[in-house]
């Protein structure tokens, strides 16, 4: 009898030994399978965010490239400004300061970048898109004419930017959209001005500063009766430009028949160039609203811009380097159209 209870209690134990061995194998595949499945879970969200991240920043070193033709472009104009300057000025010393810009925005909404933007801003740092924009000049001149002081100055650009992205969503098991992904770009060019020394090159239309004034060269004169002997006037070539009278620039905007002793206002395709800075109309064409708006409205676009006035007929405007001037203005503006295609820019001899 006692055998036969002792015989009872060992097959007990040993059952309850087995449920336990089975119990805690389960718990330690359930919690293997756990562990397996959440670091699936945090991988597959990890290269998610990864992506998204990566192609937020993608999409920022997209806008700096579209950046860097307006950088360069103000670089040649602020050059051209300075060796104006200098005309007037011979003691004006050319310098180009280093620049840094600061930029964010988002698929949604854009870009924005501008010397306005700090990086403690809280615009900037809880943007999902941030960059960093730096130019750097590398200023160098040879000397032409040692009795002028003609010289070539050469601008060695040196841009560099990092654009960093984040996912545009939080991750709980990643920190991916804290760190973000940063890429970066650079880019060189060279620009080369000549200065002529003296008062600048014979011909030459002086500018009053800013956005770097013209050099249009005068292509012809006033006809004279020495001019066209016998003939009682001459044809003035379009996009022709002259002095009147030793003070005065004009642009000729068609071919036209000049009878001789008259004065330039008498003809209506001959436009006089107002004096003052040239407008910087660079990217005019590529910011709606202003897609067959008034010319208020383009005027204050201007303004934003460059701070100036009204545009007014025979001012002088720059396009991507090339010089127009302001021929009529017409009751609405068309950013589609292009100089020199739009009808109220020409453009002189340069």
């Amino acid at each position: 009898m006692l055998l036969e209870r002792k015989f009872h209690n060992n097959k007990k134990g040993s059952a309850l030994a087995l449920v336990i061995i089975i119990v805690t194998g389960l718990a330690v595949m359930v919690a293997a399978l756990y562990t397996i499945a959440q670091s699936s879970i945090v991988s597959a969200d990890s290269g998610i965010k990864s992506r998204e991240a990566y192609l937020s920043a993608k999409s920022g070193i997209e806008f700096i490239k579209s950046s860097v033709e307006g950088t360069v472009q103000s670089a040649m104009n602020e050059l051209s400004r300075q060796i104006t300057t200098k005309y007037s000025d011979l003691y004006h010393v050319i310098t180009l300061e280093d620049e840094i810009y600061y930029g964010y925005g988002s698929f949604e909404d854009g870009f924005i970048m501008n010397g306005g933007i700090s990086e403690s801003s809280s615009a900037y740092k809880n943007a999902p898109i941030k960059i960093v924009y730096s130019v750097e000049h590398e200023l160098s001149f040879s000397e032409i004419d040692e009795s002028t002081g003609a010289c070539d100055y050469t601008d060695r650009i040196t841009i560099t930017a990092t654009s960093t992205g984040k996912s545009p969503q939080a991750s709980t098991f990643t920190g991916i959209l804290e760190k973000g992904i940063s890429l970066s770009f650079e880019y060189e060019h060279e620009i080369i001005r000549r200065y002529y020394g003296g008062t600048g090159p014979e011909g030459y239309i002086p500018g009053t500063g800013g956005n770097g004034s013209p050099g249009i060269p005068v292509t012809d004169k006033w006809p004279e009766e020495e001019s066209a002997p016998g003939s009682g006037g001459a044809i003035m070539s379009g996009g022709s430009t002259f002095v009147y009278e030793g003070t005065t620039y004009y642009v000729v905007m068609y071919n036209t028949w000049i009878t001789l002793g008259t004065h330039p206002s008498q003809y209506p395709h001959i436009l006089q160039i107002n004096p003052g800075p040239s407008r910087d109309i660079t990217g005019w064409e590529g910011v709606p609203p202003y897609n067959n708006m008034s010319v208020e409205s383009f005027n204050s676009w201007l303004n934003q811009r460059d701070g100036g006035g009204p545009i007014r007929k025979g001012d002088k405007v720059i396009y991507n380097g090339i010089y127009y001037i302001f021929a009529y203005e017409p009751s609405q503006v068309s950013w589609v159209q292009k100089p020199p295609h739009h009808p109220w820019f020409i453009i002189p001899n340069q």
